[in-house]
């Protein structure tokens, strides 16, 4: 169930990260230097949230933690929809310091959650296998950044975007729409989802604590 969560979150975030770089000159009317501003808010966020989010998780539960920055996520996502380009640009920024903020608490839970669910294993089963876990977790995370601009890419297209190689152009309403789905909806489903495979997680401080060692792998 962690590493579902883990490839809805992900594949929220490789949906909506691609379909962003049409957003913005399509929908806001924005350059690609704000794209750019936008990104480091967002990632400067992500960054200095880690010890709020280290705090939290230790106070209320990683997996609690988790659930509650992922609803938070799809709710700051959905405002995209609202976006126009009379709006202020400092609107759109402020959009991206919330979604990076938020984005480092399911980064951390989801890191954090992983040893958990690697030393129940060994403590149900007496067998060492952190390897393989963290080896489907690495391949999960780059199978939804692959399959997450594919899919944005496949829903362009078949909605009418037209591409050209002499930079943007008057693009149909239709294909207007792909890029508010692929920016603001898809993710918030992918969210949505990652949420219910949570909370079928059911592995807390306790439960890891309380399970027996079967016998002392080597």
């Amino acid at each position: 169930w962690l590493m579902l969560a883990k490839l809805c979150g992900l594949l929220g975030q490789a949906l909506s990260n691609p379909a962003k770089a049409f957003f913005f000159p399509l929908v806001l009317g924005a350059s690609l230097t704000s794209f750019g501003w936008y990104w480091f808010a967002f990632y400067t966020a992500m960054f200095v949230s880690q010890p709020v989010w280290l705090r939290y998780g230790k106070r209320y539960g990683k997996r609690t933690v988790f659930i509650i920055a992922l609803l938070l996520s799809a709710v700051v996502t959905l405002t995209w929809l609202l976006a126009s380009p009379a709006e202020p640009y400092a609107l759109t920024i402020l959009r991206g310091i919330f979604l990076g903020f938020l984005g480092g608490a399911t980064l951390l839970m989801g890191q954090a959650m992983l040893p958990d669910t690697m030393e129940y294993d060994i403590r149900r089963t007496g067998m060492r296998r952190e390897g393989v876990y963290a080896g489907v977790y690495t391949t999960i995370e780059k199978f939804a950044f692959a399959l997450g601009p594919a899919a944005t890419g496949a829903i362009l297209a078949g909605m009418g975007y037209i591409a050209s190689s002499e930079g943007f152009v008057e693009q149909p309403e239709s294909a207007i729409l792909a890029v508010y789905i692929c920016a603001a909806v898809l993710p918030v489903v992918t969210s949505i989802l990652g949420i219910l495979c949570l909370t079928q997680y059911d592995l807390t401080e306790q439960k890891l604590k309380a399970a027996t060692l079967i016998n002392n792998p080597s």
